[in-house]
């Protein structure tokens, strides 16, 4: 349903106002939310840890001390990919 003349009038009105008064919350629900590459980034470095910890675990089972080592190497991997992220996150 369209809005009347008289209505986008004062959401005009409102907007000006909040504006004015506010001019950071207004650029917060104007600009658009776009993910940062950075967090991307990181989250896909976790899934290849957990690929790699997966890979590992499956190769135990043929290779004990090999498959052990890639899997810590996968849990190191997930490691540095949470706390890169979390880092990011609490700026």
């Amino acid at each position: 349903m369209p809005l009347s003349d008289q209505d986008r009038r004062r959401l005009d009105a409102i907007e000006q106002a909040l504006v004015s008064d506010d001019p950071d919350l207004a650029a917060a629900f104007t600009s658009p939310r776009r993910v940062p590459v950075k967090a991307v980034l990181d989250g896909l470095l976790m899934v290849f840890g957990a690929v790699v910890l997966v890979a590992g675990l499956v190769t135990t089972h043929a290779y004990v001390i090999t498959g052990g080592l890639i899997a810590v190497a996968g849990a190191a991997v997930i490691a540095t990919g949470a706390g890169r992220l979390a880092r990011y996150l609490r700026r």
